[in-house]
């Protein structure tokens, strides 16, 4: 399965973790507003569908999937 690059507020990025979202493969935390994290394709592709659909961010994608805001 290929991997894809996902840039998300790092916000987002400390909120996944202490979710644990298990889909998801971390990168170190950088310096700044913004991280990487890597999903697979399929994961990728309902995420972008899911924020495209619905008129919302990627952030915003993600904090709804693992159950958050």
């Amino acid at each position: 399965m290929h991997q894809q690059s996902l840039e998300i507020s790092t916000e987002v990025f400390h909120a996944l973790q202490q979710r644990g979202a298990g889909y998801v493969s971390w990168s170190d935390e950088k310096p700044g507003p913004t991280q990487r994290i890597l999903v697979g394709d399929d994961v990728y592709n309902e995420l972008i569908d899911r924020a495209i659909a619905n008129r919302k961010t990627l952030d915003q994608i993600l904090l709804e999937t693992c159950g958050g805001n």
